[in-house]
């Protein structure tokens, strides 16, 4: 579900694994007060000229109990309406992840015009929330590594099984030792309530919303509990959260293995593919034995601070990861191109390093995010401790060529043993009879998202439009325009009221 639009390979949650840079927050000194509450300022970190602002909501970090836990901060970024005589409101997103940078991506200098048309610029406030644990925001930090090569995602034995539930038990610990009480309420209910806060904070009665894979989970939770407080919805690459943790895990299963399959046949019939002549499928088998062999490397370490290439010495790479970074890589279809020639590079020279740039484990500290978020978002029954073996079987079968890696996968394994319970309980999503026309962006072949997720989400609204997509990628936003010009057309002229 993160976007890296610093690189050529963008993952998608692909929980869109949308993350973009993330900077440190900065503001110049030109602080103005705000009629809501919020001060604006010049963000430091925009280009010039670009128009961003910059401020900060102070949140309780239990909902449930605010005097008991203290505060945090958001952080806020808003590009103003350049029509404000036609200004609509405020246009809030969220670009995935979890724990993707939407403050971050309004600083960039090459994001907002990928993100946001200029017809969308001209008419809202496009606003953007680090959510709580992001870079930017109050962010979650870790004493262990989010990450550790040696500790398969795969057990295939009770021993295996203990030994990765514990693993991820020490992190979270690790996590609540570094960052207190804030990784206990890291949910995405809680970010949904930051989310009203904000809003409030800028005094609008109602927003318009923007979910990208995760953001759509975020977006059916605010909508929930505040469904008076939308204008308009957009839900692209919807996770539907009725389901279970097992059928997530199954059907991204599928959905990767077809990824996969999208992207051979694209490299099979463009004679510009890097890999024109070989086929896919066995270049993936060389990289694996490769990787158990030892002679696949990777510079690994991840960015250094306000840099985008990772930094340090090459280690060796495991297979799984390699799985990991195809899954990931996969995300964007139009990026099949830089896809195809990091394969090659890896395959050809025994060099990693740009293959596995898009996987979640080179994120450097905002992997804390993705997991932290991922974990107290999507739960897992007590059987997963003695299922995990045999699910993870089963989507080895589903995608042969990944060895079962999916998104979903990369999540469930990595919140086994768990020690803060979420909240959630998965349901299928009630609106009021009221509730705003809701837009649903559906691609035929997302491979972190499935089709049939975001029809069913579809389904369960009493007022919806679904728009079909056929290309391959995580979400429409940056891989289809005829869909995007969809979404837009549909938050410019405003849905119907019921």
């Amino acid at each position: 579900m993160v976007r890296r639009i610093a690189i050529a390979l963008v993952v998608g949650l692909g929980l869109t694994v949308a993350a973009v840079s993330a900077f440190a927050f900065q503001q110049q000194d030109t602080a103005e007060p705000a009629a809501a509450g919020i001060e604006w300022r010049d963000c430091q970190d925009a280009p010039a000229g670009q128009g961003a602002r910059c401020g900060t909501v102070r949140v309780p970090i239990d909902w449930r109990n605010p005097q008991a836990a203290g505060s945090i901060d958001l952080r806020v970024a808003k590009l103003p309406a350049t029509d404000p005589e036609r200004r609509i409101g405020a246009l809030l997103f969220n670009p995935g992840g979890p724990g993707g940078s939407a403050a971050g991506i309004l600083t960039e200098p090459n994001a907002t015009g990928m993100y946001f048309p200029e017809r969308l610029r001209e008419r809202f406030d496009i606003i953007g929330v680090d959510p709580r644990g992001v870079a930017g925001s109050t962010q979650v930090r870790c004493a262990n590594p989010p990450h550790d090569p040696g500790q398969s995602r795969f057990p295939d034995t009770a021993a295996g099984t203990r030994k990765l539930a514990e693993n991820n038990r020490a992190y979270a610990e690790s996590c609540r030792a570094q960052s207190g009480d804030l990784v206990r309420h890291l949910d995405t209910g809680s970010v949904a309530r930051d989310l009203d806060a904000v809003r409030a904070a800028l005094g609008e009665e109602q927003i318009s919303f923007l979910g990208i894979s995760y953001g759509t989970m975020l977006a059916q939770d605010y909508a929930e509990r505040f469904p008076n407080r939308l204008r308009a919805l957009v839900l692209d690459g919807a996770v539907d959260r009725s389901l279970p943790w097992r059928q997530l895990v199954r059907d991204g299963a599928a959905a990767a293995e077809n990824g996969v399959y999208q992207f051979a046949t694209w490299c099979a019939g463009e004679q510009t593919c890097a890999l024109s002549g070989r086929q896919v499928s066995k270049v993936i088998t060389d990289l694996y034995a490769a990787a158990d062999a030892g002679r696949l490397t990777a510079v690994v370490d991840g960015p250094q601070a306000g840099e985008t290439e990772p930094a340090g010495e090459p280690r060796p790479v495991t297979a799984e990861e390699v799985a990991l970074a195809i899954n990931s890589g996969l995300g964007v279809g139009r990026n099949h191109p830089e896809l195809a020639r990091a394969l090659r590079t890896a395959v050809d020279d025994g060099d990693a390093t740009k293959l596995v740039s898009a996987a979640p484990f080179m994120f450097g500290e905002r992997y804390n995010s993705y997991r932290t978020i991922a974990c107290q978002s999507v739960p897992l029954d007590d059987s997963a401790s003695t299922d995990l073996p045999a699910e993870g079987k089963r989507a080895a079968e589903q995608a042969p060529t990944l060895r079962g890696y999916s998104e979903f996968w990369n999540i469930a394994s990595g919140c086994l043993g768990w020690p803060y319970p979420t909240s959630w309980q998965s349901h299928s999503w009630s609106v009021p009879e009221n509730f705003p026309t809701t837009l649903v962006l559906s691609g035929a072949h997302d491979v972190a998202t499935p089709r049939h997720w975001s029809e069913n989400v579809y389904r369960q609204l009493p007022d919806a439009e679904l728009v079909r997509w056929a290309g391959a990628g995580h979400t429409a936003w940056l891989n289809d325009q005829q869909a995007r010009d969809q979404a837009v057309n549909y938050l410019l002229d405003g849905p119907s009221t019921g």
